[in-house]
């Protein structure tokens, strides 16, 4: 990710996204997980991928889904975008 590149966020929600993953790539991995943070080539943002294990095939759609937590109760968290100051 390029350091110089700045993104208008709400700071708190951005905290609290990187704290879950983060957390979450640990948490779900039983070897150590590498996590990476990167900008995207094709339109204004940012990704974060881990090398875990991943999702298993069977439960893609219900993790996609709001509120979809392994502990089995529902989170309050809410998606937000982001975008680049330079608006890229």
């Amino acid at each position: 990710m390029d350091r110089d590149t700045q993104y208008e966020a709400d700071r708190g929600l951005l905290d609290h996204v990187f704290e879950n993953l983060f957390r979450n790539a640990v948490t779900h991995n039983d070897e150590p997980v590498t996590v990476t943070v990167g900008s995207l080539e094709d339109r204004p943002g940012f990704y974060i991928a881990d090398d875990g294990t991943g999702i298993p095939p069977e439960e893609v759609d219900a993790a996609l889904e709001y509120g979809y937590s392994t502990a089995g109760s529902v989170s309050r968290s809410s998606a937000s975008s982001s975008k680049r100051k330079d608006g890229k």
